[in-house]
């Protein structure tokens, strides 16, 4: 069949021609409506993440065919892929945990949104530049897939740290310079840093004062770090990392520097600063 980008008005002569050149216009017309029935996209919340912190990939799909599209399930009529490389071009290898535990329903002529985290799904276990893509194929039909995505996996700048062998808990503060800004991120791992339990994503920071982390006398760690020059952030987790606390202080620019000392209800509170909201 003739291509559609090369017809040319040299097709408009006898009867014949004409005709034929009415179909293959009409043919293409068909085949773009066919490709924009359903359209996949995918986003991610920004394109530097630290080892080991999850990667959230928003997958939208648009269905404008008269069949809703199930994916997952028993009575799936589509599959999802989410393809991975590296920067050589290598594939990173799947984790098998992309199986979705309730079907995707996405209706007849409307759309759906679902998030995955990458690293759940795909062996994403060092510092490297990658791009992902999805692909979406229903039962019998073509396969329509998303735009490519570019992102990097770093390992940061590790700020200070705390380790407690009785609890089989290490704690590090890690600046992550992300979206034009430093950013400070708490990480909790085994005592030996061979398995990662949580990462947090602290708020923005403010190099020139170094952060803190202490540990109160019931086994709680706090951490302290200055997001602007007049607001400090005070975050407190449990003797195994998990979160609990978030409070904002404000403070005097270019007065008593802000600090955790012993006491309130949490077992430290923010000395020079005054509770300005979580």
């Amino acid at each position: 069949m003739q291509d559609c980008q090369t017809a040319s008005l040299r097709d408009w002569q006898p009867a014949g021609k004409r005709m034929r050149f009415l179909l293959l216009l009409a043919a293409c017309g068909s085949s773009v409506l066919l490709q924009a029935q359903i359209t996949v996209n995918a986003s991610l919340e920004t394109d530097s993440f630290l080892v080991y912190e999850g990667i959230p990939l928003t997958v939208h799909i648009e269905n404008n065919t008269s069949s809703p599209l199930l994916i997952g399930g028993s009575n799936a009529t589509a599959r999802l892929n989410i393809a991975v490389q590296n920067v050589a071009g290598h594939s990173v290898p799947s984790t098998g945990r992309l199986a979705l535990t309730d079907t995707w329903y996405i209706p007849s002529n409307g759309s759906g949104t679902n998030q995955f985290n990458l690293v759940n799904l795909n062996v994403i276990r060092a510092a490297d530049s990658f791009r992902a893509r999805v692909y979406m194929t229903p039962l019998g039909d073509d396969t329509y897939a998303s735009g490519t995505l570019i992102f990097e996996v770093v390992n940061g700048s590790e700020l200070e740290s705390m380790r407690f062998r009785r609890d089989n808990r290490h704690f590090r503060l890690v600046e992550l310079n992300r979206d034009r800004q430093g950013q400070l991120l708490l990480q909790v791992a085994d005592a030996d840093q061979k398995t990662i339990y949580y990462t947090y994503v602290l708020d923005r920071y403010l190099r020139f004062y170094p952060p803190e982390i202490q540990r109160d006398k019931e086994g709680r760690v706090h951490t302290l770090h200055y997001r602007d020059p007049d607001v400090v952030v005070h975050c407190v987790f449990d003797r195994k990392g998990v979160g609990l606390t978030r409070e904002y202080y404000q403070v005097t620019r270019g007065g008593q520097r802000a600090s955790l000392v012993p006491g309130g209800a949490n077992g430290m509170q923010v000395s020079g600063g005054t509770r300005v909201g979580n």
